[in-house]
């Protein structure tokens, strides 16, 4: 146990600037030494503070008797230029070009060989408006984006776009057996040779024998399903023969047992599905379909008794690449309420795919689906619209997507109302009021589906929104300066005079009235059948909207 005598000399030896006397004798260093490891055996955790770790590795004896040790070559891959390593003290080219004039000491010579130094008088001097010279980063450098020249081509970067490492030699060369891991940008590491180069090394096909194992297993499992269906179809087969009186149902019980071989049930002390136990709680029960030994736990589902109603509604989901003719019967009067036990192994193999099959087809067919690609085919449409330049096919593209939307919007109101009614339905049974069920259930995984639509639909509006108001304002500008040069031709023309106009206003009204006679003329020769004489009248009709036309433009708000 430490003791108080023995912390206080430990703080005052560890703790203190007491210089250390190098003259001593050997044996007085001896037994010094094993006090100190005494005391550092009995120190309670108090670390050295930074006095005295100053004071033993730069004044102490052993600096003075010890040479130094040479300081270990670390790769700069990792290093920024605000780091303190060995690599890149400073962050100008200059001062880090005064280092590589030491690299002697820093780069030992091992086993003959000169390591290679890495240039740094090509970097790019860093200011204080430096940024990123990737193309579209553009960010300011400094402590918090990092400032980091690029060791290939000195230029300087962010640390994000230069976490890329490579080879390269004293010439700045991409060189893979002897240059030196350094860190480079984006575009240096791409321009490798190797870079678009097709992988040359030596490589084994193994896909087809992955096919191989696959359709034997694969084939197995199939094979396997289809020999339990055919099992359960016979069953079905004779319970249509018992519906029509031909066979009894002791008979049918019979065919039970004989139709496939059950396990011996005083073998089995587990149930092989669960594992569980079987005790007078949890009894033995035979799938009629694989004849295994389970259990009838209803909480487990290890077998249960499945009515042939339900069986065979099932089985008449028709998978992709079935015949529709192989179909079973309905099972609607009494015999489809008899009861056949199926094991959850059987179950999930026979019922699993023509459930999960039924509910891709509900799914596909559901509104929610159908609006969904529907905004997806819009969507490629503006793509393409906006590739080409065609400002009306994007407008109305975009107006058929906000159509979209109202529709939407409507299916979300009707949603939200159903999801008040079920809340004020849940407060009704908590007050124990009169409760009024709604008429559909609510599906809230349906209605957040109908609500992300709408939101996604919404957000890719308001991102187009601004293209949207540049070419309605173009639109605008275009129709104004259409409007600006009719009223410049009409301010143009010479003015009529009252007496012109009411004779334009006549001829006119006598223009008018032949029009309509003529109109209702060719409807009678067109019940009359006199199609010989159509054409005169159709060139007649021509010629009078013409002069309409033009005694029109001649009376401009004058005319009626």
């Amino acid at each position: 146990m430490l003791t108080l005598a023995q912390l206080n000399q430990h703080l005052d030896d560890e703790h203190t600037l007491g210089t250390t006397s190098g003259n001593s004798d050997e044996s007085a260093n001896g037994n010094e030494n094993e006090d100190e490891n005494e005391n550092k055996r009995l120190t309670i955790g108090i670390e050295k503070d930074f006095k005295n770790w100053f004071k033993e590795n730069f004044i102490g004896p052993q600096q003075q008797q010890q040479p130094s040790s040479p300081r270990k070559f670390k790769a700069d891959i990792f290093d920024s230029n605000f780091s303190l390593s060995e690599s890149s003290r400073s962050s100008s080219p200059d001062g880090l070009q005064k280092k590589s004039s030491s690299s002697s000491s820093r780069h030992p010579i091992k086993n003959g060989v000169v390591p290679v130094i890495i240039p740094r008088a090509h970097w790019q001097k860093p200011s204080g408006n430096s940024y990123c010279h990737y193309e579209g980063c553009n960010k300011n450098l400094g402590l918090k984006n990092g400032q980091v020249n690029c060791r290939k081509c000195g230029r300087l970067f962010c640390d994000y776009h230069t976490l890329y490492r490579m080879k390269i030699n004293a010439k700045l060369e991409s060189d893979v057996e002897n240059g030196v891991w350094s860190r480079v940008c984006v575009d240096c590491f791409q321009q490798r040779p190797c870079w678009e180069r097709a992988n040359d090394g030596q490589f084994r096909d193994l896909t087809v024998v992955f096919k191989r194992l696959r359709d034997k297993k694969v084939g197995t499992i199939n094979l396997g399903r289809l020999n339990l269906e055919k099992r359960l179809i016979k069953f079905l087969n004779y319970l249509e023969l018992v519906g029509e009186g031909k066979k009894s149902l002791s008979e049918f019980y019979a065919f039970e047992r004989d139709l496939v071989p059950w396990q011996d049930a005083a073998k089995y002390r587990k149930c092989s599905v669960c594992q569980s136990p079987f005790s007078f709680f949890v009894r033995k029960h035979h799938c009629r379909i694989c004849g295994s030994v389970v259990c009838g736990d209803p909480s487990k589902g290890c077998s249960m008794p499945v009515p042939a109603n339900l069986i065979a509604g099932i089985l008449n989901i028709r998978l992709p690449g079935e015949e529709k003719d192989s179909q079973v019967g309905s099972f609607e009067g009494p015999t489809g309420n008899i009861t056949i036990r199926l094991c959850l192994l059987c179950k999930r193999r026979i019922f699993d795919r023509r459930l999960a099959s039924e509910e891709s087809v509900k799914l596909d067919s559901s509104d929610f689906i159908i609006t969904f690609k529907r905004f997806l085919a819009l969507r490629t449409q503006v793509e393409k619209a906006r590739g080409v330049a065609d400002e009306l096919k994007l407008i109305g593209y975009f107006t058929k997507i906000e159509q979209l939307l109202k529709v939407l919007s409507a299916k979300v109101k009707v949603l939200d109302n159903q999801a008040e009614e079920q809340a004020s339905t849940r407060v009704n049974a908590q007050t124990g009021q009169n409760i009024q069920l709604p008429n559909k259930p609510f599906n809230v995984d349906q209605y957040r589906l109908y609500r992300s639509l709408e939101q996604r639909i919404v957000s890719y509006i308001q991102e187009n929104l601004p293209e949207l108001r540049r070419i309605q304002q173009s639109k605008i500008a275009e129709e104004k300066k259409l409007i600006g040069e009719k009223e410049e031709q009409q301010d143009g023309a010479p003015k009529l005079t009252k007496r012109e106009i009411r004779l334009k206003r006549e001829k006119l009204m006598v223009l008018n009235e032949q029009k309509f006679m003529i109109q209702n003329l060719h409807e009678e020769y067109k019940k009359q059948r006199k199609f010989d004489d159509l054409q005169p009248l159709d060139d007649n009709l021509s010629d009078l909207r013409k002069e309409i036309e033009g005694l029109r433009l001649e009376l401009g708000d004058e005319a009626f």
